[in-house]
């Protein structure tokens, strides 16, 4: 047995072309996103994305990327802010699962990209209480992550810095040290 192409493939490049994405490709891709599991089907995932191309909406959602990440983000084609709903519909208490479920949805929408040629790097490099207010984002929903996406760049378009880091391996800890049977070892 062999792992899935899409998932053995798969990687969060920070070089990114000029290549746009489309309204329709973007739609596409979070409707991915939309299909994945929830508890209780909850669906507690919002996502608010920019193209590049509506530079108005994207200046917003880069204004919340910290700048240590802007170096390398500033060339990606779109941008979407992941946000959780806090608490269940279903009786109000806390949603212990939502940021397992945005998970879930951001993994359906990683491998709908990549079935696209359009990669995902993902950042926790951002302030939330910036993107709160310049997303408009209310009250009882928690923003935990902002994705790029776009088509692979040259990676000698970055500084040297984060060339150094494109060309750097990969590690993947060994099954080992993360899986167990039946019990912690």
């Amino acid at each position: 047995m062999e792992i899935n192409k899409l998932i053995s493939e798969r990687y969060s490049p920070r070089a990114f072309s000029d290549q746009p994405i489309t309204e329709d490709q973007i739609k596409l891709i979070l409707k991915a996103a939309s299909l994945a599991a929830s508890s209780y089907n909850e669906q507690p995932w919002r996502f608010v994305y920019a193209l590049k191309e509506n530079q108005e909406a994207f200046s917003r959602v880069f204004s919340c990327i910290m700048d240590f990440n802007h170096d390398w983000a500033k060339h990606a084609p779109a941008l979407i802010v992941c946000v959780v709903k806090d608490n269940l519909s279903l009786n109000d208490k806390p949603n212990i699962h939502a940021w397992h479920d945005m998970g879930l949805a951001v993994g359906n929408l990683s491998l709908q990209a990549l079935s696209m040629g359009i990669y995902v790097r993902q950042m926790g490099g951002f302030d939330s209480e910036i993107a709160r207010t310049q997303l408009s984002i209310p009250k009882g929903y928690t923003p935990i992550s902002v994705i790029a996406l776009g088509y692979i760049g040259d990676i000698n378009n970055l500084p040297v810095y984060l060339q150094e880091r494109e060309n750097s391996p990969k590690q993947v800890k060994p099954l080992e040290e993360v899986i167990f049977e039946g019990t912690w070892k």
